[in-house]
């Protein structure tokens, strides 16, 4: 422990040199301890020398209890190389071998999830994430991409629960600031890209926006847009106005009506692709109106 702590002493004053030599000595020592080998990969992170990190954090994952983390950091690697198969791997590894509920566990879950939806196995992708959120039943972002993984499978019963937890938050001011106004329902593959869903939170009682669609090409460039705008019915029914923008200019398609039910979504969300397909004529154009 006397050479780790003189390592640490020497890395908060910025000698990294003096740091790996304390650090290298203490896990020669004690090769059965991950925070040695660990804090040398960190090191090595630092400085950018990958095939250090890879080593060393590898050396934290043979401990007889390796930390998450270590499997957190050689993925990382893998998808900054584009390697996101071989990362998929390892964070699999980790929810085999390291310590269950150590610093990165639920990361690697998460991150499961995120991988196995981007190959399009939300089946999967809805296993892992039902594990990180019986561990961390607050975790928002987990909660949106269960959402999703359920809805790309068109699981709409078991989305809802999760749907309504998401309003619950919004309402209770819990959530993060880059979900403060909606969240990503799902996404599905169109036209080499794909269309990316959003179901926004705010429902007031006059014409507001209920979803919104975007078409993004295979470099994520906007093609389209299509907001949904939902005006509650005196009559029982339920209107949806379909606006498409396309290059500065609203294209505004007649309004469907029809009594609110759990296929309202997956009713919408062909109307868009309609639209997107270029199979619906729109009623009229407009310049586009600015928010």
């Amino acid at each position: 422990p006397a050479y780790y702590y003189a390592g640490l002493c020497h890395s908060q004053l910025g000698n990294s040199e003096d740091a790996l030599r304390y650090w290298k000595a203490a896990n020669r020592l004690d090769p059965r301890n991950p925070d040695y080998p660990m804090a040398i990969a960190d090191a090595y992170l630092r400085m950018e020398e990958p095939d250090s990190v890879l080593y060393f954090a590898g050396l934290a994952t043979q401990t007889p209890r390796p930390p998450a983390r270590a499997y957190v950091v050689i993925a990382g690697l893998f998808i900054d190389l584009g390697a996101a198969e071989k990362a998929l791997d390892v964070y699999y590894d980790c929810l085999q071998e390291a310590v269950q509920g150590s610093v990165g566990y639920t990361f690697c879950l998460y991150n499961i999830g995120y991988l196995e939806m981007e190959r399009n196995e939300p089946a999967n992708a809805a296993l892992v994430l039902e594990m990180l959120l019986d561990m961390e039943p607050q975790d928002i972002e987990g909660v949106e991409l269960l959402i999703q993984s359920y809805m790309k499978q068109e699981k709409y019963f078991e989305a809802t629960p999760w749907i309504d937890y998401m309003h619950r938050a919004y309402a209770a001011a819990m959530l993060p600031e880059s979900l403060k106004e909606r969240y990503m329902m799902e996404w599905l593959p169109w036209k080499g890209g794909r269309i990316s869903a959003f179901e926004h939170f705010a429902r007031p009682d006059s014409n507001h926006t209920a979803y919104t669609f975007y078409h993004t090409d295979k470099a994520g460039a906007l093609v389209e847009k299509v907001v949904v705008r939902y005006e509650p019915g005196i009559t029982g029914k339920d209107h949806y106005f379909l606006v498409s923008v396309k290059d500065g200019i609203e294209y505004v398609y007649s309004d469907k009506s029809f009594r609110l039910s759990r296929n309202t979504y997956f009713r919408i969300r062909d109307w868009v692709r309609q639209i997107m397909d270029g199979t619906w004529t729109a009623v009229r154009e407009r310049p586009e109106v600015q928010p």
